[in-house]
């Protein structure tokens, strides 16, 4: 039973998602794609210890499959949210293992995401360094400054010097993202842990789906893509979408 999910602001959405597991075909090929759980800020990107127990209990309600999969980017925050589902799989009698790390990357220099960043906290009017409650209120906006940077890199506003576009990052992932579920098995999940903008980015060339709000913490979506459509299970239900012209099946 959770608890940690419950008590917390931004566990709503992974809570309505775990919800929809009832709903999976388990015996056709299944990949689940979220954000990592709730981390500190500033250098210190590791996981809060309500990061942890949330990922911990989110990976208690994904025991109706047999063998779950799990793969990560390169940072710190999702390692550590594979970390603790593997662990919860596995106490409770799941085949689980952490097979590997999802090499891409967005950004090509990190100091110029910053500035952009920058420039559009400025556009709110804010200068210098953002106070935790000046935080919380703009993230709780439709508007807030995490989808519009967003918007302006899928709409192609960043160089793709500095940032990589958003359907050409899209496209080599899913190639990947592919490849590693062929090989499932019967009663098995491919289970990615990434970021809000990878979630973000997926669902919108994917589905063409824009969040509301925005990706919060353990928050993303589950497909299972060799049918007709891309049947796509997201927290408020699920959606048979087209694919995209590019995807090869």
């Amino acid at each position: 039973m959770s608890t940690i999910l419950k008590s917390v602001k931004w566990g709503k959405p992974a809570l309505s998602l775990l919800s929809q597991m009832k709903i999976i075909d388990t015996s056709r090929p299944t990949m689940m794609l979220i954000r990592h759980s709730e981390n500190h800020k500033g250098q210190n990107k590791l996981l809060t210890e309500k990061g942890k127990q949330a990922a911990y209990e989110f990976g208690v309600q994904l025991t109706r499959f047999k063998k779950v999969r799990i793969y990560h980017t390169y940072l710190d925050p999702t390692m550590e949210t594979a970390k603790e589902i593997h662990k919860a799989l596995t106490e409770n009698g799941v085949k689980s293992e952490i097979t590997g790390s999802l090499n891409l990357r967005t950004v090509n220099d990190p100091k110029k995401t910053e500035e952009n960043m920058s420039k559009v906290l400025s556009s709110y009017g804010v200068e210098g360094k953002l106070t935790p409650e000046k935080e919380k209120q703009l993230w709780s906006r439709p508007d807030n400054p995490a989808k519009r940077n967003f918007l302006k890199w899928v709409s192609g506003h960043y160089s793709p010097i500095y940032i990589r576009p958003s359907l050409d990052f899209v496209q080599q992932l899913t190639a990947s993202l592919m490849m590693n579920l062929e090989s499932g098995e019967h009663e098995s999940m491919v289970l990615n842990i990434c970021h809000d903008d990878w979630v973000a980015a997926l669902l919108l060339h994917w589905c063409g789906i824009i969040p509301e709000v925005w990706v919060e913490f353990l928050e993303g979506f589950v497909i299972q893509p060799f049918g007709e459509k891309l049947r796509t299970v997201l927290p408020s239900g699920p959606i048979d979408a087209e694919y995209p012209y590019w995807w090869r099946f």
